[in-house]
């Protein structure tokens, strides 16, 4: 099993189940059941729910170099990161 494929069964649990992630997330529990990896567009919500530890960067690390955090802040929010679009 794949590294993101890891990481997305661990948010998932973390979540509280297919079922809760999808309700928690505003999708269907079919669409959670497919995640190889976690969307890109669900990062943010995920780190407000879970907080530290569910960072987007350690959520996709396949994207970290498309997040430039600011520094100087000791919380994440949504304005600290900016997603570059791929050439």
């Amino acid at each position: 099993m794949d590294n993101l494929r890891v990481i997305a069964k661990n948010v998932i649990s973390a979540l509280g189940g297919v079922r809760s992630a999808a309700l928690q997330l505003g999708v269907s529990p079919s669409a959670v059941s497919r995640w190889s990896q976690i969307p890109h567009r669900h990062l943010h919500r995920i780190y407000e729910i879970l907080g530290d530890g569910y960072e987007p960067e350690k959520i996709r690390p396949d994207l970290a170099k498309l997040f430039h955090a600011h520094s100087g802040h000791d919380k994440v929010s949504k304005s600290d990161f900016k997603i570059e679009e791929l050439p």
